[in-house]
């Protein structure tokens, strides 16, 4: 598809006649591609952004096209192209549910599994309150219809290798520091993290400190056989599981 619709822009280019369309056509994949782009990284779900020139740049192949027959010919590749998505799709669009669908394209990241962590936050932080995530899960503060008790949601730009990293860290805790949350939430997951070996680690040990001796252990959301569990804290004694199948933990300040 992408590449008929590169075909049909530069064709509608060198076309005299359709000169004006297939260079707006042009420029608008030039930018659709610049936005996808933007910080070289080309995670699947970004290419989104190009749809629209996809479907006029296959709009545009038929257009400039001048003979039936090979214009009926592209009809029918663009068609069968169409056609084809919903197919090679048909258990992610009519088979599973949302949460499934979730659960199969993020299998180690337990995003399905979020509203029911952010319910039991809910219950645990009370409303007007506020709860600090130590990772990259935002999601939480929207489900759980609670405010963060810092501004660093995100903590990906505090892994990068930039001048700003250790200062960014820094301010993360001290925004905690200052807000005193009585709940805190600690993700473990590589893809809240996205660590490099040279990634500073202040804010994990300063973390590790600031939990010891004040917050206990209220619940945690654990992977087991693929499936995404939250053990709350009535059930944490009776519950062992690996540390390598912990997801996040939920700490709550003690008393």
């Amino acid at each position: 598809m992408l590449a008929l619709a590169v075909l049909g822009s530069v064709v509608c280019s060198i076309r005299k006649p359709k000169r004006p369309i297939g260079l707006s056509v042009l420029v608008l994949g030039l930018l659709s591609f610049a936005a996808v782009s933007v910080g070289f990284i080309y995670r699947p779900h970004y290419f989104q952004l190009l749809a629209p020139f996809v479907a006029l740049g296959c709009g545009a192949l038929i257009a400039a096209t001048t003979t039936p027959g090979l214009r009926r010919m592209f009809a029918v590749a663009i068609g069968l192209a169409v056609l084809y998505v919903p197919f090679e799709e048909r258990t992610r669009l009519f088979e599973l549910s949302p949460k499934e669908l979730t659960a199969t394209i993020y299998p180690e990241s337990g995003f399905e599994a979020m509203p029911e962590v952010a319910t039991y936050l809910a219950e645990l932080v009370p409303p007007g309150e506020r709860f600090a995530v130590i990772g990259s899960e935002p999601e939480l503060y929207f489900y759980a219809d609670r405010r963060p008790a810092t501004a660093y949601v995100y903590i990906y730009a505090l892994m990068e290798r930039q001048p700003f990293a250790m200062k960014m860290q820094r301010e993360m805790a001290a925004e905690i520091e200052t807000s005193e949350p009585d709940v805190m939430v600690v993700v473990y997951t590589p893809s809240s993290w996205l660590q490099r070996a040279e990634s500073e680690t202040f804010i994990q040990t300063w973390t590790s400190s600031y939990l010891r001796d004040r917050f206990e252990l209220v619940g945690s959301l654990v992977n087991t056989r693929r499936k995404r569990v939250l053990i709350r804290a009535h059930q944490l004694a009776s519950v062992r599981v690996p540390i390598s199948a912990v997801l996040l933990e939920i700490y709550r300040r003690k008393n």
